[in-house]
């Protein structure tokens, strides 16, 4: 069996967990943030391999030790706002 690239698990690990179409919503010191997961996952999909799979490997630990992983995904999203 051939292994999926990087964007294809992403999509499949959100698929399974029922967040493949949730929107992240946050504030920071200047507004209310509303990021569709499309974004996040469009963002990682142009990060370099070391980046994509320290993530996959937080995302599988997080998982792994069922703890919730929107919390992460927020802080992935903050830090795409922050470059903005």
């Amino acid at each position: 069996m051939e292994e999926l690239n990087f964007n294809e698990w992403f999509t499949l690990f959100l698929k399974e967990k029922g967040l493949s179409d949730i929107v992240i919503e946050f504030e920071d010191k200047y507004a209310w943030h509303h990021m569709p997961i499309q974004v996040v996952r469009e963002y990682l999909s142009f990060c370099n391999e070391e980046v994509q799979l320290k993530i996959k490997s937080k995302l599988v630990e997080l998982d792994f030790c069922n703890i919730s992983i929107s919390n992460f995904l927020e802080y992935i999203a903050r830090g795409i706002g922050k470059e903005e």
